[in-house]
């Protein structure tokens, strides 16, 4: 059920954001959220989705080396665009600003990756569908992640945001079905679907501000919350 729900929103994902497959949709088992968000958490209040900015941390600049490539990372203007190594443990060069769209995306092999401070966000897709991925370091400088950036990494267990405003955008977790452990009490804006079909039991959102919600699903549809 989890697989089909997982597969499903990339089915449609891709077709909405003209990627050019032809898949299959498949079930996906969204449950209606509507008034009952309201009546949870009375300070969250439903909004369009904003248009998309990738804030610059206001921690402090750090200075882009553009010319140092690992042989293993391609990395153009500070972003990286694709990793092509094999290695379980991965820590992204120093330098690096964004992770772009499907950089890691079905990686079989990574099970430990760490992002350099600096990395502003992470793009859609980023980290998808990587099935031994089971820890992620994420940096303080971190304010954006985007759709589907980690959906469908079911081995993934804890992630620690920073502690500054963050957001995090569809279905940026689904499907990380042993995701038990996660702080979101800086996270200020959360898109649907942003954490479904995980482990999860208890949140404190504390600082959320706005959700978005285009199709009326939850952000925590089949989870024990």
């Amino acid at each position: 059920m989890r697989k089909q729900f997982s597969y499903g929103i990339f089915a449609v994902y891709a077709l909405e954001k003209g990627m050019g497959r032809i898949m299959k949709r498949k079930s996906m088992g969204l449950v209606i959220f509507g008034m009952s968000v309201l009546l949870l958490y009375p300070q969250t209040t439903y909004a369009s989705q904003p248009e998309r900015t990738d804030e610059v941390s206001p921690e402090k600049d750090t200075e882009v080396d553009r010319g140092q490539n690992n042989e293993d990372f391609i990395i153009e203007d500070g972003h990286l665009l694709r990793y092509r190594g094999h290695d379980a443990i991965v820590v992204i060069p120093d330098g690096v600003t964004s992770i772009s769209q499907l950089a890691f995306m079905e990686d079989p092999d990574i099970v430990d990756v760490t992002i350099p401070y600096g990395v502003t966000y992470i793009d859609e897709m980023s980290f998808y569908n990587c099935p031994a991925l089971e820890t992620v370091r994420l940096p303080e400088t971190l304010c954006n992640i985007w759709d589907l950036a980690f959906a469908n990494c079911t081995s993934l267990k804890s992630v620690q945001l920073p502690q500054h405003p963050v957001k995090i955008y569809d279905y940026a977790f689904a499907a990380c079905e042993n995701l038990d452990t996660i702080d979101l009490s800086a996270v200020v804006f959360m898109g649907e679907g942003a954490f479904n079909y995980t482990a999860l039991t208890q949140v404190d959102i504390s600082s959320l501000e706005r959700v978005w919600s285009e199709k009326g699903g939850g952000m925590f549809t089949d989870t024990d919350i």
